[in-house]
């Protein structure tokens, strides 16, 4: 196949392939231009071009509309190095709106104006599919906004097209609401009813208020993950669960979420009474026991749905009479207690698994009221007295 380098300044190359003839006879020319140091550079990087175009890797932008890239980046890059649940949550949102919208549109020719077009029509009354009033909150547009950055990020890296139309657009602000928790005595309350409930769910609730772990985090805990000897637990994956998938192991959020937490002997005593329980359950159930290694399990073996915990916390509460919250609640007030009781922030952030710090701080500020308070009077003290 027949490849030229033509020098267009400094630096710059503009690489042409032969790539066959059109169902008119005409030659077929594919071209972009490159950055290469000397021209034996842009030689290396004809050569790699001229192998694109034969494998058929090649993707002439001006002939690709959003649609047939993104569902060629899905395949080629999104399956391969993103989170499962990040690529499900990114084709759910191509296929229910952005396609429709976008699809369209030539990657080339997408504007800055098409998007802000796109976010306004998200936040119309009626857009909702439950049939709620209002349209989308800004931190589901903001998702909207990181799929479609995302796709044409790698449009750009690829050199498909000179710039990413989604950096010039603003998206709603989104207000950083205080997190929802329970009070630390509503937590020793919570925690002397739960010793009356089956202990997979004392354990599991008792964890997530001590350990702060994610729901994901909870039941993609493995028995190998529990160092009963040294009093640690690492988070190695997640639990989730996908219609048509079921449920399935994916990796932790970030990589700060990958991360090892000591263990009080009280949680290493309701770890070791769980998986006494959970070996009498096995010989019970016998054959029908299904291996997972996992510690919170259904009745057989399984890895239990990610939305048993939340549907049974919802009835302990009730039962209880204890103010309903969510179960990321229990993560909430695990953070606010650590906070308002003096641990460094850095221990914080770091058993929470938080990559940025300003969330946290934004999130957790009823928390560190009470230290605002402290600094003043200390101040105070040192300086007028």
């Amino acid at each position: 196949m027949a490849g030229n380098i033509d020098q267009r300044g400094k630096d710059s190359y503009r690489l042409t392939v032969s790539g066959g003839y059109d169902s008119n006879g005409k030659r077929i020319y594919h071209r972009k231009t490159i950055k290469a140091t000397s021209p034996r550079a842009a030689e290396k990087e004809l050569a790699k071009f001229v192998a694109e175009v034969e494998n058929g890797q090649y993707i002439t932008a001006t002939k690709q509309t959003f649609e047939e890239f993104s569902k060629f980046w899905l395949v080629t890059y999104a399956r391969k190095n993103l989170r499962i649940s990040t690529v499900h949550g990114y084709e759910q949102m191509l296929n229910t709106r952005i396609l429709q919208a976008i699809g369209h549109i030539p990657l080339e020719k997408l504007k800055p104006i098409h998007l802000q077009s796109f976010y306004s029509n998200l936040q119309e009354n009626g857009i909702r599919l439950d049939g709620k009033p209002g349209g989308l909150s800004a931190r589901t547009v903001k998702h909207y906004h990181n799929c479609i950055s995302s796709i044409l990020q790698s449009a750009v890296e690829w050199q498909l097209i000179r710039s990413n139309a989604a950096n010039n657009v603003k998206t709603p602000k989104i207000e950083d609401n205080e997190a929802d928790y329970y009070t630390e005595e509503e937590v020793k309350e919570i925690l002397a009813c739960l010793a009356n409930e089956d202990v997979k769910y004392y354990v599991l609730y008792s964890l997530a208020i001590t350990t702060g772990l994610r729901k994901g985090e909870l039941l993609g805990l493995e028995w190998d993950h529990i160092d009963f000897e040294k009093k640690e637990l690492t988070v190695k994956q997640t639990s989730m669960y996908r219609h048509g998938v079921g449920i399935y192991k994916d990796v932790p959020k970030t990589k700060k979420s990958m991360r090892t937490l000591s263990l009080s002997d009280t949680e290493i005593k309701l770890l070791k009474h769980l998986k006494e329980v959970q070996t009498r359950m096995k010989e019970e159930v016998g054959d029908l026991w299904v291996e997972h290694n996992r510690l919170f399990t259904q009745w057989n073996g399984m890895p239990m749905h990610p939305n048993t915990p939340n549907n049974m916390l919802k009835k302990f509460l009730k039962k209880y009479g204890f103010p309903t919250k969510s179960f990321h609640s229990l993560r909430h007030t695990n953070i606010t207690i650590l906070l308002a009781n003096n641990i460094d922030f850095k221990t914080v952030i770091s058993r929470a698994g938080h990559s940025d710090g300003i969330m946290t701080i934004n999130r957790y500020a009823h928390a560190l009221k009470s230290k605002d308070v402290s600094a003043s009077n200390l101040l105070e003290k040192k300086l007028f007295y």
